[in-house]
Protein backbone atom coordinates (compact mmCIF):
# COMPACT_ATOMS: atom_id res chain seq x y z
CA UNK A 1 0.00 0.00 0.00
CA UNK A 2 0.96 3.62 -0.53
CA UNK A 3 0.32 6.83 1.33
CA UNK A 4 -0.19 9.91 -0.81
CA UNK A 5 -1.16 13.54 -0.54
CA UNK A 6 -2.42 16.13 -2.99
CA UNK A 7 -0.46 19.22 -4.06
CA UNK A 8 0.41 21.54 -1.18
CA UNK A 9 0.22 18.57 1.22
CA UNK A 10 -3.57 18.67 1.12
CA UNK A 11 -5.02 15.68 2.97
CA UNK A 12 -3.65 12.16 3.31
CA UNK A 13 -4.86 9.06 1.45
CA UNK A 14 -4.18 5.33 1.50
CA UNK A 15 -3.76 3.82 -1.98
CA UNK A 16 -4.16 0.07 -2.45
CA UNK A 17 -2.46 -1.91 -5.28
CA UNK A 18 -5.79 -2.25 -7.10
CA UNK A 19 -6.20 1.53 -7.22
CA UNK A 20 -8.55 1.79 -4.26
CA UNK A 21 -8.39 5.11 -2.44
CA UNK A 22 -9.40 5.91 1.13
CA UNK A 23 -8.88 9.20 2.92
CA UNK A 24 -6.97 8.97 6.18
CA UNK A 25 -6.98 12.62 7.14
CA UNK A 26 -8.27 16.00 6.04
CA UNK A 27 -6.19 19.14 6.26
CA UNK A 28 -2.48 19.68 5.75
CA UNK A 29 -0.17 16.70 6.33
CA UNK A 30 3.61 16.85 6.00
CA UNK A 31 5.93 14.01 5.02
CA UNK A 32 4.06 11.03 6.47
CA UNK A 33 6.13 7.94 7.32
CA UNK A 34 5.16 4.27 7.75
CA UNK A 35 5.81 2.62 11.10
CA UNK A 36 8.40 -0.19 11.03
CA UNK A 37 5.61 -2.80 11.36
CA UNK A 38 3.40 -1.13 8.72
CA UNK A 39 0.41 -0.66 11.04
CA UNK A 40 0.55 3.11 11.58
CA UNK A 41 1.61 6.37 9.97
CA UNK A 42 3.54 9.20 11.63
CA UNK A 43 3.20 12.77 10.38
CA UNK A 44 3.50 16.43 11.21
CA UNK A 45 -0.12 17.52 11.29
CA UNK A 46 -1.17 21.13 10.73
CA UNK A 47 -4.26 23.18 11.52
CA UNK A 48 -5.25 26.75 10.76
CA UNK A 49 -5.75 29.06 13.73
CA UNK A 50 -6.86 32.27 12.09
CA UNK A 51 -3.89 33.56 10.07
CA UNK A 52 -1.55 31.27 12.01
CA UNK A 53 -0.79 27.61 11.30
CA UNK A 54 -0.05 25.31 14.24
CA UNK A 55 1.65 21.90 14.09
CA UNK A 56 1.63 18.70 16.12
CA UNK A 57 3.21 15.25 16.03
CA UNK A 58 0.44 12.78 15.15
CA UNK A 59 0.00 9.05 14.54
CA UNK A 60 -2.74 7.44 12.45
CA UNK A 61 -3.60 3.84 13.41
CA UNK A 62 -4.58 2.03 10.22
CA UNK A 63 -6.72 -0.63 11.91
CA UNK A 64 -9.00 1.89 13.61
CA UNK A 65 -8.42 4.90 11.36
CA UNK A 66 -8.03 7.06 14.46
CA UNK A 67 -5.54 9.94 14.65
CA UNK A 68 -3.76 10.48 17.96
CA UNK A 69 -1.82 13.63 18.78
CA UNK A 70 1.48 12.83 20.51
CA UNK A 71 2.37 16.47 21.17
CA UNK A 72 0.56 19.69 21.91
CA UNK A 73 -0.17 22.04 19.03
CA UNK A 74 2.79 24.38 18.47
CA UNK A 75 3.18 27.61 16.56
CA UNK A 76 6.47 26.39 15.07
CA UNK A 77 7.84 22.91 14.28
CA UNK A 78 10.72 23.35 11.81
CA UNK A 79 11.76 19.69 11.78
CA UNK A 80 9.78 16.56 10.91
CA UNK A 81 9.01 13.68 13.30
CA UNK A 82 10.55 10.29 12.61
CA UNK A 83 9.92 6.79 13.96
CA UNK A 84 12.51 5.26 16.25
CA UNK A 85 14.10 2.17 14.72
CA UNK A 86 11.85 -0.16 16.73
CA UNK A 87 8.66 1.89 16.29
CA UNK A 88 8.03 2.40 20.01
CA UNK A 89 8.70 6.14 19.88
CA UNK A 90 8.24 9.17 17.66
CA UNK A 91 11.33 11.40 17.58
CA UNK A 92 11.48 15.13 17.00
CA UNK A 93 14.69 17.13 16.76
CA UNK A 94 14.88 20.46 18.60
CA UNK A 95 17.31 22.23 16.30
CA UNK A 96 17.96 25.08 18.71
CA UNK A 97 19.18 22.84 21.55
CA UNK A 98 20.21 19.77 19.57
CA UNK A 99 18.06 17.62 21.87
CA UNK A 100 15.69 14.95 20.58
CA UNK A 101 12.17 14.88 21.99
CA UNK A 102 10.66 11.42 22.41
CA UNK A 103 6.96 10.54 22.36
CA UNK A 104 5.60 7.09 23.22
CA UNK A 105 3.52 5.69 20.35
CA UNK A 106 1.82 2.79 22.20
CA UNK A 107 3.07 0.48 19.45
CA UNK A 108 4.90 -2.68 20.46
CA UNK A 109 8.60 -2.50 19.70
CA UNK A 110 9.85 -4.57 16.76
CA UNK A 111 13.30 -6.08 16.42
CA UNK A 112 15.48 -3.44 14.75
CA UNK A 113 19.06 -2.30 14.66
CA UNK A 114 20.70 1.01 13.90
CA UNK A 115 19.67 4.55 14.87
CA UNK A 116 16.96 6.76 13.45
CA UNK A 117 18.28 9.85 11.68
CA UNK A 118 16.71 13.29 11.86
CA UNK A 119 17.37 16.18 9.51
CA UNK A 120 17.63 19.70 10.92
CA UNK A 121 16.33 22.66 8.95
CA UNK A 122 19.93 23.84 8.57
CA UNK A 123 20.80 20.55 6.87
CA UNK A 124 22.72 18.90 9.71
CA UNK A 125 21.93 15.25 10.45
CA UNK A 126 21.37 14.04 14.02
CA UNK A 127 20.94 10.46 15.25
CA UNK A 128 18.96 9.18 18.21
CA UNK A 129 22.05 7.48 19.67
CA UNK A 130 23.98 9.57 22.20
CA UNK A 131 27.29 8.16 21.01
CA UNK A 132 26.83 9.54 17.50
CA UNK A 133 27.95 13.08 16.74
CA UNK A 134 25.89 15.18 14.29
CA UNK A 135 26.82 14.53 10.67
CA UNK A 136 27.66 17.23 8.12
CA UNK A 137 29.10 15.19 5.22
CA UNK A 138 29.29 18.23 2.91
CA UNK A 139 30.36 20.77 5.49
CA UNK A 140 27.95 23.69 5.61
CA UNK A 141 25.97 22.65 2.53
CA UNK A 142 22.29 22.20 3.29
CA UNK A 143 20.97 18.65 2.84
CA UNK A 144 17.53 17.65 1.60
CA UNK A 145 15.39 14.50 1.50
CA UNK A 146 17.50 12.44 3.88
CA UNK A 147 16.64 8.75 3.37
CA UNK A 148 18.20 5.97 5.50
CA UNK A 149 18.95 2.59 3.92
CA UNK A 150 16.81 -0.36 5.07
CA UNK A 151 19.53 -1.46 7.52
CA UNK A 152 20.11 2.15 8.67
CA UNK A 153 23.84 1.89 7.97
CA UNK A 154 23.86 4.38 5.06
CA UNK A 155 22.09 7.57 4.10
CA UNK A 156 21.01 8.93 0.72
CA UNK A 157 20.45 12.67 0.46
CA UNK A 158 20.44 15.67 -1.88
CA UNK A 159 22.77 18.63 -1.61
CA UNK A 160 20.91 21.91 -2.06
CA UNK A 161 21.71 23.08 -5.58
CA UNK A 162 23.93 20.04 -6.14
CA UNK A 163 23.94 16.28 -6.65
CA UNK A 164 22.60 13.17 -4.95
CA UNK A 165 24.91 11.38 -2.49
CA UNK A 166 25.22 8.26 -0.35
CA UNK A 167 27.25 8.22 2.86
CA UNK A 168 27.83 5.72 5.64
CA UNK A 169 26.04 6.39 8.92
CA UNK A 170 29.35 7.31 10.56
CA UNK A 171 30.05 9.97 7.90
CA UNK A 172 32.59 7.94 5.90
CA UNK A 173 32.41 6.69 2.31
CA UNK A 174 30.78 9.70 0.67
CA UNK A 175 29.65 8.68 -2.87
CA UNK A 176 28.40 11.08 -5.54
CA UNK A 177 25.55 9.58 -7.62
CA UNK A 178 25.23 12.61 -9.90
CA UNK A 179 22.18 14.77 -10.45
CA UNK A 180 19.05 13.47 -8.75
CA UNK A 181 16.16 14.16 -6.42
CA UNK A 182 13.84 12.23 -4.07
CA UNK A 183 15.95 9.10 -3.38
CA UNK A 184 14.36 5.79 -2.42
CA UNK A 185 16.25 2.59 -1.49
CA UNK A 186 15.71 -0.88 -2.86
CA UNK A 187 14.82 -3.33 -0.06
CA UNK A 188 18.24 -5.04 -0.28
CA UNK A 189 20.06 -1.69 -0.03
CA UNK A 190 21.97 -2.21 -3.26
CA UNK A 191 20.22 0.44 -5.38
CA UNK A 192 18.89 3.97 -5.01
CA UNK A 193 16.09 5.12 -7.33
CA UNK A 194 15.52 8.83 -7.91
CA UNK A 195 14.25 11.37 -10.42
CA UNK A 196 16.10 13.75 -12.69
CA UNK A 197 14.27 16.87 -13.78
CA UNK A 198 14.46 19.85 -16.11
CA UNK A 199 12.75 23.20 -15.58
CA UNK A 200 12.73 26.72 -16.96
CA UNK A 201 12.93 28.41 -13.57
CA UNK A 202 9.15 28.58 -13.28
CA UNK A 203 7.79 25.11 -13.97
CA UNK A 204 9.01 21.56 -14.45
CA UNK A 205 9.48 20.66 -18.12
CA UNK A 206 10.63 17.02 -17.90
CA UNK A 207 11.22 14.33 -15.29
CA UNK A 208 12.41 10.73 -15.58
CA UNK A 209 13.29 7.99 -13.13
CA UNK A 210 16.75 6.48 -12.70
CA UNK A 211 18.38 3.92 -10.42
CA UNK A 212 22.02 3.88 -9.35
CA UNK A 213 24.02 1.31 -7.45
CA UNK A 214 24.63 2.67 -3.99
CA UNK A 215 28.38 2.34 -4.51
CA UNK A 216 28.17 4.56 -7.61
CA UNK A 217 29.33 1.83 -9.99
CA UNK A 218 26.32 1.95 -12.37
CA UNK A 219 23.31 4.10 -13.27
CA UNK A 220 20.25 2.90 -15.22
CA UNK A 221 17.50 5.03 -16.76
CA UNK A 222 14.10 3.55 -15.87
CA UNK A 223 11.71 5.81 -17.82
CA UNK A 224 11.93 7.88 -20.97
CA UNK A 225 8.53 9.38 -21.58
CA UNK A 226 7.16 12.74 -22.70
CA UNK A 227 5.35 13.26 -19.39
CA UNK A 228 6.58 13.77 -15.83
CA UNK A 229 7.70 10.70 -13.88
CA UNK A 230 8.36 11.90 -10.34
CA UNK A 231 8.67 10.98 -6.65
CA UNK A 232 9.66 7.29 -6.82
CA UNK A 233 9.02 4.92 -3.92
CA UNK A 234 10.35 1.35 -3.99
CA UNK A 235 7.94 -1.40 -2.92
CA UNK A 236 8.80 -3.59 0.07
CA UNK A 237 9.25 -6.69 -2.14
CA UNK A 238 11.53 -4.85 -4.58
CA UNK A 239 9.37 -5.75 -7.58
CA UNK A 240 7.83 -2.34 -8.28
CA UNK A 241 8.50 1.38 -8.00
CA UNK A 242 5.54 3.66 -7.44
CA UNK A 243 5.70 7.16 -8.91
CA UNK A 244 3.38 9.98 -9.93
CA UNK A 245 2.99 12.60 -12.63
CA UNK A 246 1.49 15.21 -10.32
CA UNK A 247 -2.02 13.81 -10.67
CA UNK A 248 -1.94 10.01 -10.97
CA UNK A 249 0.03 7.29 -9.16
CA UNK A 250 1.65 4.56 -11.32
CA UNK A 251 3.49 1.30 -10.67
CA UNK A 252 6.65 0.45 -12.62
CA UNK A 253 7.75 -3.23 -12.59
CA UNK A 254 11.49 -3.59 -11.95
CA UNK A 255 13.96 -6.40 -11.32
CA UNK A 256 17.06 -5.88 -9.21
Amino acid sequence: RLIATRPNHDGLWLVSPDGGLSQLREGTSYDAEWSPDGTAILLRAARADGPRRDHAVAVIDLASGETTLLSEWRATMPTLPRWSADGSQALLLNEASGDIERFATDHAAVDASGPAFLLAESGTVAADAVTKAPLAPLGGTRLLNLTPSPDRQRLAFEALGGNLFVVNADGSGLTDLGAGHRPTWSPDGQWVAFMRTQDDGHQMLAADLYAARADGSATVQLTDASGLEMNPSWSADGAQIAFDDGQTVYLLPVSE
